[in-house]
């Protein structure tokens, strides 16, 4: 019975210190850019949590190239993670035409790591050197699959296997992508010195600063929902000083949703790059009351409500004197809701009808014919 019990106690312990150490190690997001000072691509590992000795292990990082690129492995330098070599290739796929897939692997080797810090992976150059607009890196999920057709059976997913000690398993560190909008091969004269959002009640607030505008056509405000596929939202053209202060007010948002956003920075050359991701969330909760229909009704009108948050909310209908004619308690979710409100018993004429919880009250008229 003690040797069965210490045995219970020994797998305990082992499963909170795999549990333990799992919850300290570090997870990995990727990113490319072009360096114009040294005429090379660089490929960046940013951690959210430090580790001196991170054991990384057997990977892959695919980098998507334009298939106007010569079909030939790329010219890769390893400076951390191991030694990356392209292993594997498919040009113009016809499930991607347009692009080709290069998966850079490694089998990896101790690195360290500071928290929110990039570092450098490896950095490499393509066939015939040079710069070409529009490498990214390879999005699970997104792009194509080992089965979709021309992709050959390969697989080109991106994967940071690490190993950590008594979790014979390890661990995916790989947790996606950050800035991956296609590389630039320029230099642009402007310097953004910050970008970032600030929510209201019933608006986002988009600020802006910039230096060196001399050579600088104008900035596109591009907006999302999921912080990797943006669309245009505004144009902002450039004052020409030497430096310049931006708004811009987003009030064509819904309630309960998270926004992203970043600025698209063109030169007069028409070259460009973009800025850091801001988000922001309406602060408060509200509701907002749509048409109604049919209003006047001889029966039944549907109510069509956006609430900010989730709640249960009370809808009151009054006569003109404010006395209570019906009330019903409603669960609401967040987003657009559809409310019905029979008053096919009433005598014909004007009624009021409120919607309200702990946190917000929307006053209404119907019109019974």
């Amino acid at each position: 019975m003690f040797i069965a019990k210490n045995r219970l106690l020994g797998v305990i312990a082992s499963i909170l210190l795999s549990t333990h150490l799992l919850a300290q190690a570090p997870k990995l997001e990727l990113k490319i850019r072009y360096n114009l000072s040294l005429s090379r691509y660089e490929v960046f590992a940013r951690p959210d949590a430090t580790s001196p000795v991170f054991n990384w292990g057997p990977s892959q990082i695919t980098v998507v190239v334009p298939e106007s690129v010569p079909d030939a492995a790329l010219v890769v330098t390893s400076v951390a993670g191991g030694a990356w070599q392209d292993n594997s290739r498919v040009y113009a796929p016809i499930s991607a035409p347009g692009s080709d897939f290069h998966g850079v692997g490694s089998l990896g080797a101790v690195t360290s790591l500071e928290a929110n810090v990039e570092k450098l992976i490896f950095h490499f150059t393509l066939p015939g050197d040079g710069c070409t607009l529009g490498l990214r890196l390879f999005m699970n999920g997104v792009d194509p699959n080992s089965s979709a057709p021309g992709m050959n059976g390969g697989d080109f997913s991106n994967t940071i296997f690490a190993i950590v000690p008594s979790v014979p398993a390890g661990y995916e560190a790989y947790m996606g992508n950050y800035d991956n909008n296609g590389t630039g091969c320029s230099a642009l004269p402007l310097v953004l010195r910050y970008f970032d959002a600030e929510s209201s009640e019933n608006t986002i607030e988009l600020r802006w600063e910039s230096e060196r505008e001399t050579a600088f056509s104008h900035f596109e405000l591009e907006r999302s929902l999921d912080g990797v596929t943006f669309d245009f939202l505004a144009k902002v053209i450039a004052d020409k000083r030497l430096s310049g202060q931006y708004t811009y007010s987003d009030v064509e948002i819904e309630p309960g949703l998270t926004y992203f956003y970043r600025l698209k920075m063109v030169d007069n050359n028409g070259d460009f790059t973009f800025s850091n991701q801001v988000s922001g969330k309406l602060k408060k909760a509200f509701a907002t009351i749509g048409a109604l229909y049919p209003n006047p009704t001889s029966g039944q009108v549907t109510i069509p409500t956006v609430f900010s948050e989730a709640s249960v909310v009370i809808l009151t209908l009054t006569d003109l004197y404010g006395r209570p004619l019906q009330q019903r308690t409603i669960e609401v979710l967040v987003g657009g809701n559809n409310i019905n409100l029979d008053v096919s018993t009433l005598p014909s004429g004007m009624y009021f009808a409120r919607l309200e919880s702990a946190k917000i009250r929307v006053v209404f008229s119907v019109n019974k014919k």
